[in-house]
């Protein structure tokens, strides 16, 4: 029997920087500090421990340009881990 292995979370935090995503077309990379993280649905949260750390997190243009985020935008999501970046799930996103 094989285990699933962890690869989505809820980080909750603030845009403290957006820049073009050097390797990803149509993508952004947002520099996140998270006020909080937790699991996502049923599912262990693998970023515990990471609360201060900055999180880089990759955004699609139209959804980032959907919701105007922006440096210091405060934001909601589910991320999840795909081979070696985190990805924002694109109907997760919520401004507060």
């Amino acid at each position: 029997m094989s285990s699933i292995v962890p690869n989505m979370s809820f980080v909750e935090g603030k845009i403290v920087a957006i820049r073009k995503s050097p390797d990803i077309d149509h993508f952004s990379v947002m520099e996140v500090q998270p006020s909080r993280i937790g699991n996502a649905g049923s599912a262990t949260n693998f970023l515990e421990g990471k609360e201060n750390d900055v999180l880089h997190i990759h955004i699609a243009d139209d959804v980032q340009h959907e919701h105007d985020l922006k440096e210091g935008s405060l934001i909601s999501a589910r991320v999840r881990l795909a081979p070696n970046n985190l990805f924002v799930i694109p109907d997760s996103v919520k401004v507060m």
